[in-house]
C-alpha cells in the first residue's frame, strides 16, 4: 500500500501491522512505517505512524517539534495549543501585555477572579483580581476589594489600589479618581488628578472636578461646574498640556478627545463645531 503524507514526505512500504480491533467504539488500525524527510533530512519518530480506513495519521507532538513548533495541553479547557517557536515569548521579557486578555478564572464559582492569557492561550497571571482591563503601554487597571490600581506584565501591583477609578496609560500618563471627604458636608466626592507610571501625581498635585484621559498631546478637564450634569449650562470646560499647562484660554459648554488631530466642541452659547490642534473653530454646517 502507498501513501503519500505530504509535499515534504517521500514514502515507501516496509511493513503494516494490525494495532486495534474494530467493535462499536472502536477503528481498525495499522502500525505503518514510512519514510519522513524534512527539508532534506530523514526524521524518526519514537511513537508510531497509523494508518485508519486508508488515512495516515502522525504523532501530533513529534510532528509539530519537528517542524519546529511548540505545542502544549491546555487541560482546563481541553485543548491543543500549537504554535511557532519563533513568536514564543515570556511575560518578562518582551511584551508589553499588548496580547494579553484578561480572563475568569473558575476554581469558584462563587467568588471569581481575573487573571490573563496571552495570544496563544496561555496563563501568563493567575486569578486574582476583581476585575481587570487591558494592558497599555505596560501597564493593565485592575481592582482590589473596590478599589483600583494598576499592575504591570508580571502580574505585580506596582501601583497601589487606592483609587476610585483609574484609566488606562496614554501618552505616559493615567487619570486617576480619588476620593476626598469633605468635612462640612460629610460626605465622600470624587477628584481627578494625572500620575506617573511611577504613580506620581503629576502637575503638581493639581486636581480637577472632572477630567478626561490624554489623546493626543492634550486632555479635557473641567474649569468649572465640577462637570456635575445638574449644572450642564454653567459648566465649562478646556484644554491641558502633558506638562499640566492650559492649552488655550477658550472655555467650552461641552468638549471632546482628539482624534486623528481634531476634537468635537461646543461653544458657551451652544454652537457646535470642530478645533484643530490649534485651537481654531470651525463650526459645524
Amino acid at each position: 500500500m502507498k501513501k503519500t503524507l505530504a509535499i515534504i514526505f517521500a514514502f515507501c512500504i516496509i511493513s503494516c501491522v494490525p494495532l486495534l480491533v474494530t467493535s462499536s467504539n472502536q477503528l481498525t488500525a495499522d502500525i505503518v512505517q514510512y519514510k519522513i524527510v524534512v527539508d532534506g533530512v530523514d526524521k524518526t519518530f519514537s511513537d508510531p505512524i497509523v494508518s485508519i480506513n486508508d488515512r495516515t495519521y502522525l504523532p501530533l507532538r513529534e510532528m509539530a517539534e519537528t517542524l519546529g513548533m511548540k505545542i502544549d495541553w491546555n487541560a482546563d479547557e481541553e485543548t491543543i495549543v500549537i504554535s511557532s517557536k519563533d513568536t514564543e515569548h515570556t511575560a518578562t521579557e518582551t511584551t508589553d501585555g499588548s496580547d494579553f486578555v484578561p480572563f475568569i478564572g473558575e476554581d469558584n464559582d462563587k467568588n471569581k477572579k481575573f487573571g490573563y492569557r496571552d495570544g496563544i492561550g496561555k496563563i501568563v497571571i493567575e486569578p486574582q483580581f476583581d476585575e481587570a482591563s487591558d494592558f497599555k503601554e505596560g501597564f493593565a487597571v485592575v481592582a482590589v476589594d473596590g478599589q483600583y490600581g494598576y499592575i504591570n506584565v508580571k502580574g505585580k501591583i506596582v501601583i497601589p489600589c487606592m483609587y476610585w477609578q483609574a484609566l488606562p496609560f496614554s501618552d505616559g500618563i493615567a487619570l486617576v479618581e480619588l476620593s476626598i471627604f469633605d468635612q462640612e458636608l460629610s460626605q465622600f466626592f470624587g477628584e481627578f488628578c494625572y500620575i506617573d507610571k511611577t504613580g506620581k501625581v503629576l502637575f503638581d498635585g493639581k486636581q480637577f472636578g472632572d477630567a478626561n484621559s490624554f489623546s493626543e498631546g492634550y486632555a479635557v478637564i473641567a474649569t468649572k461646574g465640577a462637570g456635575n450634569p445638574i449644572y450642564a449650562e454653567t459648566n465649562r470646560y478646556s484644554y491641558i498640556n502633558t506638562k499640566g499647562e492650559r492649552a488655550t484660554n477658550q472655555e467650552y459648554r461641552s468638549c471632546g478627545n482628539f482624534k486623528d488631530g481634531h476634537a468635537n466642541v461646543s461653544l458657551p452659547d451652544g454652537t457646535a463645531g470642530v478645533i484643530d490642534t490649534n485651537f481654531n473653530f470651525t463650526p459645524n454646517p
